[in-house]
């Protein structure tokens, strides 16, 4: 359970809790209290409100963990980014002998590998975190950077997308996208769906 209030205003809480009450008991929903969890996301580095349900206390986090993205009580996304980045440096440790240059699998192999496994992992709910600050975005980068570079075998001086040449960098047909490119993709679908229409309609 995730509640979002302001300090000032912790009457909110005891409200949607007990209205919460009413309509689970009205509909025969049984919650089990101590198997839930409650947040508040405040910048206020203060006490948060004590919650209850049923009678027993429900637990406080300074963290929640929703459809796999970790929302900690600031928002600066900060938690999620380095256990994204601990994953996916996991499956870059499972996937080594297929990923490394001497590997014998073929570079395109090797994209298509990164695509699949590494890259969804990497890109996981990016339009709500997407939000966080860049020192943030740049430890993602930086992770999905030397990926890149230990499947082209290229030293750690030369950028993912920087050159031509596949031997030191990656090539624009196996470049990987930026983060940032990522994210103003869906927008820039939808807008353009939006000026088609509207272009048709004149």
């Amino acid at each position: 359970m995730s509640l979002c209030s302001q300090r000032r205003f912790p009457f909110i809480f005891l409200q949607f809790i007990n209205e919460y009450e009413c309509w689970a008991s009205r509909w025969n929903i049984a919650v089990n209290p101590e198997k839930s969890q409650h947040a508040t996301f405040s910048l206020n580095r203060g006490n948060t409100t004590q919650i209850s349900l049923n009678g027993t206390r429900i637990q406080h986090r300074p963290e929640v963990k929703y459809l796999g993205i970790i929302i900690d009580r600031r928002l600066t996304w900060k938690p999620h980014i380095l256990r994204t980045c601990a994953t996916v440096r996991a499956k870059c440790k499972k996937l080594d002998w297929l990923l490394r240059p001497r590997s014998g699998l073929s570079l395109t192999a090797k994209v298509r590998l990164f695509k699949a496994i590494i890259s969804p992992t990497l890109t996981w709910g990016l339009n709500i975190w997407g939000t966080a600050c860049n020192s943030s975005i740049k430890k993602i980068e930086s992770c999905q950077s030397k990926i890149l570079r230990r499947i082209v075998g290229s030293p750690w001086y030369v950028l993912t997308g920087g050159t031509k040449n596949v031997g030191y960098g990656c090539d624009q047909s196996w470049r990987s996208p930026k983060l940032n490119e990522i994210l103003v993709q869906p927008s820039d679908y939808y807008w353009g769906g939006f000026e088609a229409s509207n272009t048709a309609g004149e």
